[in-house]
């Protein structure tokens, strides 16, 4: 549960140092790289959360048999200790990417996007483990349901040219949210011409289709 976020963090740290102080084209495109491996992170590194449930299974349905809890009261509680975890864990990651990468905005706003989507991803997680029938099942899927949220993010195609027969997904992709509210919080004030295929934009916000995102809708 460490390991995949040490790694992730090690890599956009190095690879992306200090690039939020410069302003050029060049730069905010790799920011926005930046952004996007930080907030779909939680999705990789989801199946490592997958023992929680599936290892418990016979002791929950003995339990839950005897009537001694429902099973939201179990679902509820295993994702609260994960919770206690999770906030802590989280800012201290948060911080050391934030001041790697010399990123803008509201540094709150950037921890609680990329919270949410941790949380998320747990809970996703969790909901896999209760439904597969298998760990080795739950392993597979996991990973291939987190690949495909990754297509309707924002990043690999501006959310303003996404088909009309997949935009029903895009809105349900969690991992949507917390991007967003990362690109807004980083590029809202960004003046700066931005050119990408040919096209000119006023700002990255509007190259990635989101200058009609709010911040607000954006956060968990």
């Amino acid at each position: 549960r460490l390991v995949d976020k040490l790694i992730a963090l090690g890599i956009i740290c190095s690879l992306f140092r200090a690039m939020g102080n410069d302003n050029s084209i060049t730069n905010q495109n790799s920011v926005a790289a930046a952004l996007f491996m930080w907030a779909t992170q939680p999705a990789f590194g989801a199946a490592s959360y997958l023992p929680t449930i599936m290892l418990e299974r016979q002791l929950y349905q003995r339990e839950h048999n005897d009537g001694l809890y429902y099973s939201v009261t179990y679902y509820l509680s295993k994702w609260i200790q994960e919770l206690l975890l999770a906030v802590p864990a989280s800012a201290l990651y948060c911080i050391i990417v934030w001041e790697a990468v010399r990123l803008s905005g509201n540094f709150v706003v950037f921890w609680a996007a990329f919270l949410g989507a941790l949380l998320t991803s747990i809970g996703t997680a969790f909901t896999f483990g209760a439904l597969c029938p298998t760990l080795e099942f739950a392993n597979g899927a996991v990973p291939s349901f987190g690949g495909t949220l990754l297509f309707f993010v924002g990043y690999l195609i501006p959310l303003s040219k996404i088909p009309g027969w997949w935009i029903w997904y895009c809105y349900f992709d969690y991992l949507r949210y917390p991007y967003v509210a990362m690109m807004i919080n980083q590029f809202q004030h960004a003046q700066t011409p931005y050119t990408c295929k040919g096209e000119d934009y006023s700002g990255p916000l509007q190259a990635f289709g989101m200058q009609d995102e709010l911040l607000e809708m954006n956060l968990p």
